[in-house]
């Protein structure tokens, strides 16, 4: 029987440097690696939403808070009676629903349920579209990093230029910002 490595070990590990590894705490990785996500916008108000089993159709009152999509039988309840669990790689768009006008469906990309909703105007229709991309492109989805990228495009200097009467680059045309690790990568134990 072999023993598992324990990884977060603070034996002495590389005996040749005579160094310590320091002892990393879960929530220390955690937080390192945690995603910063902006917050989306805020709203409240009354859809109709198809339901998932009959079909039918159903006036809910929708919440988009704190980057999640919720729903309620009413305004005044506070018990949940689903989500909409949207994450970057979910989409919105305009949808034609027979009978319905105003319709828009949110698509689920891993092949689950998607949520067909319609609302009372054209003007609710589309603030609840603008919010809920706003919302998905927070969570990482289209248009996360469209700042960055006019920025980039406005900058005259958008192109990387090799020094003339060089046919290739190599380390020394680099500069070492910082050592991100260095030891055992791609070792097997």
């Amino acid at each position: 029987n072999k023993k598992k490595k324990n990884l977060f070990s603070t034996k002495n590990t590389d005996k040749k440097r005579g160094e310590k590894k320091k002892m990393t705490d879960i929530a220390d990785i955690e937080k390192r690696t945690e995603k910063k996500v902006q917050i989306g916008p805020e709203k409240i108000g009354e859809l109709y939403k198809q339901g998932g089993f009959r079909k039918n159709w159903l006036k809910r009152t929708f919440v988009l808070k704190n980057n999640e999509l919720y729903y309620l039988k009413s305004r005044g309840d506070s018990k949940k009676q689903g989500v909409v669990p949207i994450d970057g790689n979910w989409s919105v768009d305009d949808h034609l629903i027979p009978g319905k006008n105003y319709g828009f469906i949110i698509k689920n990309p891993y092949g689950g349920r998607s949520y067909f909703c319609h609302a009372s105007s054209e003007q609710v229709r589309r603030e609840w579209l603008e919010a809920i991309r706003k919302t998905i492109a927070c969570l990482g989805g289209e248009g996360m990093f469209d700042d960055l990228d006019d920025e980039k495009n406005s900058s005259s200097n958008n192109q990387i230029s090799i020094p003339s009467g060089k046919d290739k680059m190599g380390l020394d045309d680099f500069e070492l910002i910082s050592m991100v690790g260095k030891g055992s990568f791609g070792k097997v134990m």
